[in-house]
This record gives C-alpha cells, sequence and structure tokens, in this order.
C-alpha cells in the first residue's frame, strides 16, 4: 500500500508539469510514452476521449471549415486534436461522445499505413508502431474526424539555462510577438498553448522547436474591420533555421511564411487552419528548403507553395 501511496504522489507530481512518461506496452516489448497534460485554464474536448496505452490524452478543439466555401461570414467549425511522442507500440482507444450518432464504421488515414481498426459498441481501437500524423474519420464523413499526433520521442531538447534560449513551459500563454535574433532557440514545451507570433528577421542560426502549440484564436480574421494578419511563423531574409516539432493552430491568417529566406529546415510541423487565406507552408523566393514529416489541413490556398530558387529540395506534406 505504501508503494502504491508513493507511486500515486509521483504521478500526480509529475501530471502537476504537464508530463508523463510510461513504459510498457499492451502488446508486449519495450514502450515509452509521453503525454501531456492540457493547460488548466483549458478544458479537454467533449467531442472525442482518446487513452493511449490506458492513458487519457488532453484533446483540443481547434478551428477547421466544414463549408469548404469561401464566404467572408463563415464562422469556423472545430475539430478534435491530440498528440504525444512515442517508441514501441501504442494501442489507441478512442470514444466520441459528441458526435450526432454513435461511430459504427471508422477509417485511420493515410491509407498506406495499412491500420485496421476494431470497432466495438462505438469504441475505435488499433495500434500504430510508426510515429506520423493519423486522421481518423468516422460514419463515413470527413467533418467527423479526429487528428492524432503521434511524435517520435523528443531529441536534443536545449537546455532551459542557456541564456539563448526562450523557454515556454506548460500553460496557456498570451504573449506579445517573439522576435529572435542570430543564434537564438525557441522551444515550445509539450502541453503548452501560446497566443501569440513569431518572428526572425535578418537573423540566422534561429531554431524552433518543441512540441507544444501556437494557437491564433486570439486574433480575429485578418480581414476583418481593425485587424490585420497574424502570421504565426515568418521568416523574413533569414538563413540557417530549423523549426521542428510544434503544432499551430486557429491562424487568422497563412500559417508559415518564409521569405527571401535561404537553409530552412522544416520537421514534423502540423498546421491546422480553418479561416480565409489560412495557406499551410508559404515559400516565396526562397532557397533551400526542405519540408519533411508535416502536416497540413488548410482551408483556403494550398497547403504547400513556393515559388523557390535554387537547388532546394521541397517534399510535400501529409
Amino acid at each position: 500500500m505504501k508503494g502504491k501511496n508513493l507511486l500515486s504522489l509521483i504521478l500526480a507530481a509529475v501530471l502537476a508539469i504537464g508530463l508523463l512518461t510510461a513504459f510498457g506496452s499492451a502488446e508486449g516489448g519495450k514502450t515509452l510514452l509521453t503525454i501531456y497534460e492540457g493547460p488548466k485554464t483549458m478544458t479537454s474536448s467533449g467531442v472525442a476521449r482518446v487513452k493511449a496505452n490506458g492513458y487519457e490524452l488532453f484533446v483540443y478543439d481547434v478551428m477547421v471549415n466544414h463549408e469548404h466555401i469561401w464566404n467572408a461570414n463563415t464562422q469556423p467549425s472545430t475539430t478534435p486534436m491530440t498528440y504525444f511522442d512515442f517508441s514501441g507500440k501504442v494501442k489507441l482507444e478512442i470514444t466520441m461522445p459528441g458526435l450526432p450518432a454513435q461511430v459504427t464504421s471508422a477509417r485511420v488515414l493515410p491509407t498506406d499505413a495499412g491500420i485496421e481498426p476494431v470497432i466495438e459498441n462505438g469504441t475505435v481501437r488499433f495500434l500504430i508502431s510508426e510515429p506520423g500524423q493519423y486522421t481518423v474519420v468516422f460514419n463515413d464523413s470527413v467533418n467527423q474526424a479526429l487528428h492524432i499526433f503521434a511524435n517520435p520521442l523528443e531529441e536534443n531538447v536545449p537546455d532551459r539555462d542557456d541564456p539563448n534560449v526562450f523557454w515556454i513551459g506548460p500553460g496557456e500563454w498570451v504573449m506579445d510577438a517573439i522576435v529572435l535574433k542570430d543564434d537564438q532557440t525557441l522551444y515550445i514545451s509539450g502541453g503548452a498553448v501560446v497566443h501569440s507570433i513569431v518572428s526572425v528577421a535578418n537573423a540566422k542560426n534561429v531554431r524552433i522547436c518543441g512540441r507544444g502549440l501556437i494557437d491564433g484564436s486570439d486574433y480575429p480574421a485578418w480581414n476583418q474591420s481593425g485587424s490585420y494578419a497574424r502570421v504565426p511563423i515568418d521568416l523574413n531574409h533569414s538563413k540557417n533555421v530549423i523549426v521542428e516539432g510544434i503544432g499551430i493552430v486557429n491562424s487568422n491568417c497563412w500559417n508559415f511564411n518564409s521569405f527571401s529566406s535561404k537553409n530552412v529546415t522544416v520537421d514534423n510541423v502540423k498546421i491546422i487552419s480553418g479561416r480565409q487565406n489560412g495557406d499551410g507552408f508559404t515559400f516565396q523566393s526562397c532557397t533551400d528548403h526542405v519540408v519533411t514529416n508535416c502536416f497540413a489541413r488548410t482551408w483556403d490556398g494550398a497547403a504547400l507553395a513556393a515559388t523557390v530558387e535554387g537547388v532546394g529540395a521541397l517534399v510535400a506534406c501529409s
């Protein structure tokens, strides 16, 4: 009993800082699983409930556009989204209490992952063994979907005591624009939701990383009276930039823009956008940009649009 109580106290302390690393797997073998508690100021979605190897995940409601039309008066809808890190195997268990009808069918995308979910009394279960961005569509309706971002385990986490590192911990944060200069790193922890924008102008050797979210829902749409575009990640005349691991949601315009920049690497960045001009990755007059393992669900414009000079490689997103 004492051991159990001690374990409970440790678990409570770990969850208080928004992070839990679990061991073991439902299918045997070694699994490492890192889950992130959502901000105390936010409530997990009532639409979807998701468990990973038995652990409840925090689920965010993020903006999408279910009407699929251009209309200045359209109000964005929402879709549930969650994320975690792992290696090994993870058994996912999903229920959708917010849908108008019980789940009777489900598809897991991308289809080339070859995942066949099992459905029992409205509960969907399936196993994943590879990191990736998975979308589960229910009852053959694209408007009834859940996004699951199954990240690899974090590597090369920056030193929070380094004076060139801006470290944002778990929680919900409202900040002025974050401006990064030469040799600086911005780290957004898993479990963090940051209402701000990140600007990198005329800078070099910059890194933006972590598992948290940049959320533009505080800003009215850019084309409303008195508003203007607030691009979550905006690179301008910069070079040697790495952006990895983070999510961008609810932007009021473009999501990730790079202008006249070179040697930019973008990896495992996830974008979900539901407002006008919500292009995903937009590169203008750029050189040597590489995009890998990324995801973009956008309403207006392309997920990936680029005018690239030189030999830069571009890999389209999921």
